[in-house]
């Protein structure tokens, strides 16, 4: 929802700019207007946490799936290395297509 909007934003930038609009409404609103902004402030400082870790754990998972489809690879090309010709052509010959007559 708001990924396009704060994810190429640093933190460092987001903080900042979190003080200043505290300190704004504090000026300008008062004591409600600081605590209206802090709660939306503290919103959307856990929904930027939450995607960090989420995105965190896509990756972890993502770099998972990889090094077990590398395994995998590497075990059926072992596999078919040590098949002969003729015993390779009999394994595959169910997803080969058969020549048109």
């Amino acid at each position: 929802m708001l990924g396009w909007l704060l994810d190429p934003i640093p933190t460092w930038a987001l903080v900042v700019a979190g003080i200043v609009i505290l300190l704004a409404a504090w000026r300008l609103l008062g004591l409600r207007g600081l605590l209206a902004a802090l709660g939306a402030l503290v919103t959307l400082g856990a929904y930027r946490a939450g995607r960090t870790a989420g995105a965190g754990d896509a990756l972890a998972k993502q770099q998972k799936a990889n090094e077990k489809a590398v395994k995998d690879y590497e075990r059926i090309d072992a596999e078919t290395d040590r098949m002969s010709d003729d015993d390779l052509d009999a394994s595959n010959a169910p997803w080969v297509r058969k020549p048109r007559r």
